[in-house]
């Protein structure tokens, strides 16, 4: 495979992508709140940008990373919500797997907190978000069975049609159902094998 040459940094590769002033100017004439829901490497470098918004702006910031605050500067810190693992648990009304662990977050708070208090502060979003989430237990953690790539593939064109080949799905029934241990980039990486062999999706 063809690389790019010289290497670059992550934050380098992200400077010549996006025009940071473009994004601080469409997020400033933004109207009401700004939901943002990304990977923590994303995230990573989308910090300068946000830290560089009028303080009015990061006001209507409202951030879904997870526990993992660490690459956040304390006043964007400010603007998360304190969503954790009780929302993979087994009272979670939006269960998923920790790849859409932010994205399910957004949709929870989209749906359920705004409605209920759509123009608020954050202390008072978050604070529901705690009283909501207090109630739910946090996920049971079993060491999964190790199986090998070959066993695990087979799992996954066993469980294919009735995931109809989605990713999330087909995780899920590795972890929870079959309680198989896989990390995740050798997950997709199975997947996409079975995937490149025909199967329908």
């Amino acid at each position: 495979m063809d690389r790019i040459t010289p290497s670059a940094s992550a934050a380098e590769w992200w400077r010549t992508l996006v025009d940071q002033d473009a994004v601080r100017g469409t997020l400033r004439l933004v109207n009401g709140l700004i939901l943002i829901a990304v990977g923590p490497a994303y995230l990573k470098m989308l910090v300068p940008i946000l830290s560089d918004l009028p303080e009015e702006t990061i006001d209507r910031l409202r951030i879904f990373v997870g526990p993992d605050v660490s690459m956040l500067s304390e006043r964007l810190v400010a603007q998360t919500l304190p969503y954790d693992n009780r929302l993979d648990g087994p009272d979670s009304p939006i269960r998923g797997t920790k790849i859409d662990f932010v994205s399910r977050a957004l949709r929870h708070f989209a749906t359920i907190v705004m409605h209920q208090y759509p123009t608020a502060p954050i202390a008072k979003q978050a604070k529901h978000v705690e009283e909501l989430s207090r109630h739910w237990g946090r996920p049971n953690v079993h060491p999964g069975a190790r199986r090998s790539d070959a066993e695990i593939k087979s799992l996954l064109r066993q469980h294919w049609d009735r995931t109809g080949g989605l990713s999330t799905k087909l995780l899920r029934v590795l972890r929870d159902e079959l309680s198989v241990a896989c990390e995740q980039k050798r997950f997709s990486r199975l997947a996409s094998e079975v995937r490149s062999e025909g199967m329908s999706v």
